[in-house]
């Protein structure tokens, strides 16, 4: 085996198809071999194989002479030794062989080896070419004459030469049947003698074609000549082996590139060819791709460079010049590495010997110092180019100027920087992702809601809390969008780190273009639709649920007749709110009141049916910040909240979740007593979306709960009424006046003092005439009628009196004075009862200077101090009249200190009064009339213990900063002369510390003022 490897470089070239075909052509004896120089053995035939009975790979890289029949025989060993060496410094050797020790046992051979030489004219291979002969004759016997002698040998030289032929001719057809090459013997006239069938094959002519022409008259023009002359030197000069490459027209016209080895031998010319046109056009196409390679290198808009193996630069393109700025020459070797940018430097070393050594593509981006002192951006890439058996021949590659592509991208990292925190300010969550649909950003709002880091959410993170029903649908559609740069729109549920559910979301994106419509980035949001899907999902109510509905609708006449069959208040509405809950199926159904506590709005629950496991809303909630809620509610606007999350009204929406609510429905009721009452429906474990027929429901039912409600109250009043008859009066004892008064405080009092004593005994002094009059009107009227009917008789009976009655009838028009008498004394009356009525409301007045507590009828004091102030309210010239508006409510007597409060009801009065006369001074004519001055008083009873006495005008308002000092001692607003500033003063004390109440104040400029006075029905005990 040792000895097979030292002959592989030969066999290699033997292996050359050109040289194989050569030694094939030459075969004209029976068996044939191919050897080494040295005469190791690299191919034989079949006859030869048969000959040693061994396959060739058992023979092939052995020496010839060690082989069977040789290696018996010594002789023959050196004999064939000797013609190998003489046959590698001729052209060939001829001899014959005898092998056995009797003649009878003989083996004669013929051998002929012929060397095959390259251009240089060293031997490649030999040709051993031999046959079997026969033995020599034996040795004639006495018997046999020479003449017999000769005839049988010459006789039996005829039969083995005609055998051979034939046997010969045999094996050349099989050769020529078998070849894939082309294989043809030409005669010296010009014309082919034998051709295979490949020949035919390739240029599509027959056998008897192809010999009847000159086969030089099928060479291309172009190569005509330099076949014949290559003919015509093999034949002078007596050439072994010439190769040759020409054209060869071929039957359909086209010309086949053909290359060929010719041996002339014994007048004949033997030819082998091989069929290279695609290796031509190959190499027609190499040439022109290099070409364009030339010019393209020459107009690309990118630097290109060439270096050796070891990494010296050889060529670089003009486009590189322009980019480094340095010449062609500068760029040689390694001179134009000092340009790089010193904090590149490193890093592009690093890259290239990754390159040279590890064969790593090289792609770095650094920057070139120009010799101009300009810095540039470049992208340079490099691969190996390699040669024909994978060795490096060198490195190709190229340098893109990205500088604009590096100041984009500065631009676009401090746009995307500036992005980045207006997408982490918004609520919504932001990502972003490339062309190819890789995410590459979220939002702070998208990590905070899945509780996943970056790292986690990149590429298609995203799907890993996508819900499974949702998974392949949202990926489908991101993949339509990305292959069609749609915009991307659908509706998925996904779960978050501090959700126990999936949740809904609605995902949107956008791609965003360059100038030429290519996709840069795609930009989307993620937006929380989960509230709006449950009241989406909500309203797909089933057909049962409308029955139930008509089922409810029957029951409210039911509830109806219950909640009137009782009195009680408290049964009442928990009757009401009991069957609320069952019929709607909610958590919880309440009932409120919405009343005024210390001037605000307060939502005051009192009865309530819920779900076990919900707390206790029984209590007072505070209103006055939510405008809208306290607006709703004044106006009597019902509440329908389908989904407290979704509220505009962020007050509202904090309200209502602090309280656990996810739906509510509010229906207000205006109860007959002027409260305001409202039922309240809420649901807290889901959303739930009211029903209008529900809604509808609930509002038949507040019809009902008022008429049950004022049921309930009248019977409460006149049940108190009746407890209030019965029981024992009860005298309060309470501190009247505090031990330290200011001066003035004391002044006023004198002042109030001495005008209800004025009061007192002007109304006494009028009384005692007018019931003089009123008594003495009564007997006027009867004397009147009296004579009235007497003077009728003496004209019934004297109906001709003398002529002095009748000019004394004539003189006092006595038909006048009978008919206007009776009228006379009438209106007499009538301002005799005005006068009385007047001295009572003066004397009711009067009680300023009363001290003691008793029960009084509030309106009386307020009808009365309004008679006193009648002159004020008149209209004069300068003004129009003051109108006022009297809203009493069913108010039972009070206990309180009346003249004290009839002092507090003329102060509040007097400055309403005032303020409406600034009201005429300071707007016109036609706008006092179009709104005319007018003064509300309304008095109504808040709750069971307190009422409340509210004195409104509709002047110019109040500043806040004055409302604050409103009831400081002192402090007025009026000019000098016209206002102590004691009057609001006193008349708090009189509510507060006396009577235990409060006096609020409610104004805004130009919207008038209202003044609220809320005390107890019954004063408690000191």
């Amino acid at each position: 085996m040792a000895r097979n490897n030292q002959y592989k470089p030969i066999e290699s070239t033997w292996h050359n198809p050109e040289q194989r075909r050569l030694a094939s052509s030459a075969q004209t004896f029976e068996w044939m071999s191919v050897l080494t120089p040295d005469g190791a053995i690299l191919e034989a035939n079949q006859a030869t194989l048969c000959l040693v009975d061994r396959p060739l790979e058992a023979i092939t890289g052995a020496l010839i002479w060690q082989v069977y029949p040789w290696m018996d025989c010594f002789e023959a060993q050196v004999q064939l030794q000797n013609a190998i060496a003489t046959a590698n410094h001729q052209e060939s050797v001829s001899l014959q062989m005898v092998l056995g020790k009797t003649p009878q046992e003989s083996l004669v051979f013929e051998l002929s080896i012929k060397s095959v030489r390259d251009r240089q004219g060293n031997v490649t291979v030999l040709i051993v070419k031999g046959r079997e002969i026969a033995p020599p004759p034996p040795t004639p016997s006495s018997t046999e004459t020479p003449e017999n002698r000769e005839q049988e040998r010459a006789t039996a030289l005829l039969q083995t030469t005609l055998a051979e032929v034939q046997h010969l001719q045999h094996q050349l057809d099989c050769f020529l049947q078998l070849s894939q090459e082309l294989v043809v013997i030409a005669s010296h006239d010009g014309y082919f003698r034998r051709v295979n069938p490949a020949a035919q094959k390739l240029l599509g002519y027959s056998t008897e074609e192809l010999t009847a022409l000159p086969f030089l008259s099928l060479v291309h023009p172009d190569d005509y000549h330099k076949t014949q002359a290559a003919i015509r030197q093999q034949v002078e000069e007596h050439l072994s082996v010439v190769q040759l490459e020409n054209r060869y027209r071929a039957k359909d016209g086209s010309y086949k590139w053909l290359s060929w080895n010719s041996i002339f031998t014994d007048g004949f010319l033997y030819a082998v060819g091989r069929d290279i046109t695609e290796q031509k056009d190959a190499e027609v196409a190499l040439r022109e791709s290099e070409a364009r390679y030339q010019n393209l290198a020459q107009l690309l808009p990118v630097g290109i460079f060439h270096s050796d193996a070891q990494g010296a630069t050889l060529y670089t393109n003009p486009r590189w010049s322009e980019i480094s700025g340095l010449s062609a020459a500068e760029s040689l070797g390694d001179g134009w590495v000092q340009n790089i940018h010193p904090e590149d430097r490193t890093q592009a070393f690093v890259s290239w010997q990754r390159l040279i050594n590890e064969q790593i593509p090289l792609q770095n981006e650094f920057r070139i110092i120009r010799p101009d002192g300009e810095i540039v951006w470049c992208l340079a890439q490099a691969q190996a180019e390699r040669g024909e058996n994978d060795e490096i021949k060198g490195y190709i590659g190229s340098v893109t100027d990205i500088s604009d592509r590096k100041r984009t991208e500065e631009e676009m990292r401090l746009l995307l920087q500036q992005y980045r925190f207006l997408a982490d300010t918004m609520p919504q969550m932001v990502w972003t992702g490339t062309p190819d649909g890789f995410i590459d950003y979220y939002n702070q709002r998208w990590l905070d809601f899945t509780g996943m880091s970056l790292e986690e959410n990149l590429g298609w993170g995203w799907t890993a809390i996508v819900h499974p029903e949702d998974l392949q649908r949202c990926i489908d559609c991101w993949n339509h969008s990305l292959a069609t740069g749609t915009d991307y729109q659908i509706e998925y549920r996904f779960k978050g780190a501090c959700h126990d559910r999936y949740r809904w979301h609605l995902g949107r994106a956008v791609p965003l273009r360059n100038d030429e419509g290519e996709i840069m980035r795609w930009f989307g949001t993620c937006t929380d639709i989960d509230d709006v899907k449950q009241v989406e999902a909500a309203l797909k109510q089933s057909e049962q649920e409308y029955r139930e509905l008509a089922q409810r609708t029957q029951l409210i006449n039911q509830l109806a007749n219950q909640i009137r069959q009782s009195l009680n208040l408290n049964s009442i509405l928990q009757t009401v709110v009991t069957e609320i809950r069952s019929l709607l199926s909610v958590d919880q159904c309440v009932f409120s009141f919405c009343r005024s506590e210390f001037g605000s709005l307060v939502w005051d629950v009192v009865e309530e049916a819920s779900s076990p496991d919900l707390p206790s809303l029984i209590g007072v909630y505070p209103l006055a910040e939510i405008d809208e809620l306290h607006q709703k509610l004044r106006n009597l606007e019902i509440i329908q909240i389908d989904a407290v999350q979704a509220l505009d009204n962020p007050l509202m929406r904090q309200f209502w979740s602090a309280l656990g609510f996810q739906s509510v429905l509010n229906v207000p009721i205006q109860l007959r007593s002027g409260a305001t009452g409202v039922v309240s429906c809420t649901h807290s474990a889901k959303i739930r979306p009211w029903q209008k027929e529900e809604v509808a429901l609930v509002v038949a039912v507040c019809d009902q709960i008022a008429i049950a409600i004022h049921q309930a109250e009248l019977y409460e009043q006149s049940r108190q009424a009746a407890t209030e008859a019965m029981e024992k009066s009860q005298q309060l004892e309470q501190t009247l006046y505090q031990l330290q008064r200011t001066q003035s405080q004391l002044i006023q009092s004198e002042k109030m003092s001495s005008l209800g004593q004025l009061v007192a005994g002007v109304a006494h002094e009028i009384n005692n005439p007018v019931n003089f009059i009123f008594g003495n009107l009564t007997h006027a009227q009867e004397y009147s009628q009296q004579l009235l009917g007497l003077i009728g008789l003496y004209q019934q009976h004297y109906p001709n009196p003398v002529e002095d009655i009748e000019l004394e009838i004539e003189e006092i028009d006595l038909a006048f004075l009978v008919e206007d008498l009776p009228k006379l004394l009438d209106s007499m009356k009538i301002g005799a009862v005005r006068i009385r009525e007047i001295v009572s409301s003066l004397r009711t007045f009067s009680r300023l200077d009363e001290s003691d507590m008793k029960e009084v009828d509030i309106h009386e004091g307020i009808d009365s101090t309004l008679m006193i102030l009648q002159n004020r309210t008149k209209a004069k010239v300068d003004r129009q009249a003051i109108r006022l508006v009297k809203e009493y409510g069913s108010l039972p007597l009070i206990e309180c200190y009346p003249g004290q409060l009839n002092q507090v009801f003329m102060n509040l009065l007097t400055n309403a009064i005032d303020t409406l006369d600034e009201r005429h001074v300071q707007l016109s004519e036609s706008a006092i009339a179009q709104i005319p001055s007018t003064i509300t008083i309304t008095t109504a009873i808040l709750n069971s213990d307190w009422i409340s006495i509210s004195i409104a005008d509709n002047g110019l308002g109040i500043p806040q900063a004055v409302q604050q000092r409103l009831f400081d001692p002192f402090f007025t607003t009026k000019p000098i002369g016209k206002g102590t500033g004691l009057g609001l003063s006193i008349s708090y004390q009189i509510v507060v510390e006396k009577h235990q109440g409060r006096l609020l104040c409610h104004s805004s400029p130009n919207r008038g003022t209202e003044f609220v006075i809320e005390i107890p029905i019954r004063q408690r005990s000191c």
